[in-house]
């Protein structure tokens, strides 16, 4: 009964395994949190050749509790997770930055799923960060297979000459934070840079909710 009433006043809950928690934003419980492997190396140095990007940092690896997170988020229709999500990105931004930047879904899987989930995130880090976001800074002109289940090399293939500037003037003599949620091989977010450097891009970094280990 307890419970009850604490709901209903409080409606709080772990987006995990739903323990009720005291009134605060939308959070993981503790026991949630220690199930997470969280990535402690400051920066991934990727293992790229032609390597467009900087540095790489990701929360934490894609796995058990945090997968089934971002799962939710993308797949489940959860946008109010980006909030969350995003706070825990901010804790890996250690520099200033001219623009936050997602990356940009297909027009098909965005009308498939209804939100960019990282442009909901770039939003999000965005107003955590005080630094511009650009949500047009850079768009996919060519649909792709998903990358699930591909080796690394038809990764970096599939994703070739999917995304252009649009307009230089939002990316020219910019450092940039390239926002995504999973980052495998690095083939996307590299793709990403590469346009990104090639529009005049002073410097890319890049940052994801998770790495896939």
């Amino acid at each position: 009964m307890l419970d009850k009433i604490l709901s209903a006043l409080y409606p709080q809950r772990c987006v995990t395994c739903g323990e009720f928690l005291w009134p605060k934003p939308v959070s993981i419980c503790r026991d949630c949190l220690g199930r997470i492997n969280f990535i402690d190396t400051p920066f991934f140095n990727p293992d790229i050749d032609d390597c467009y990007f900087r540095t790489a940092r990701s929360v934490a690896s894609y796995e058990s509790v945090w997968r089934d997170v971002i799962h939710d988020f993308k797949f489940n229709n959860r946008p109010e997770l980006a909030a969350l999500l995003a706070r825990h990105l901010a804790k890996l931004v250690n520099f200033e930055y001219d623009a936050v930047l997602p990356v940009p879904m297909s027009g098909k899987r965005l009308r498939e799923r209804g939100y960019n989930h990282s442009a909901l995130l770039a939003k999000e880090l965005s107003g955590l960060l005080g630094f511009p976001c650009r949500f047009f800074g850079l768009e996919r002109i060519k649909d792709t297979k998903a990358q699930v289940g591909l080796s690394r090399r038809l990764r970096f293939q599939n994703v070739k000459g999917s995304f252009a500037v649009p307009k230089r003037e939002f990316v020219e003599g910019a450092d940039i934070l390239l926002v995504d949620d999973v980052m495998t091989t690095g083939a996307t977010v590299n793709e990403c840079a590469k346009e990104l450097k090639k529009a005049g891009a002073s410097g890319v970094d890049v940052v994801t909710l998770a790495r896939a280990l």
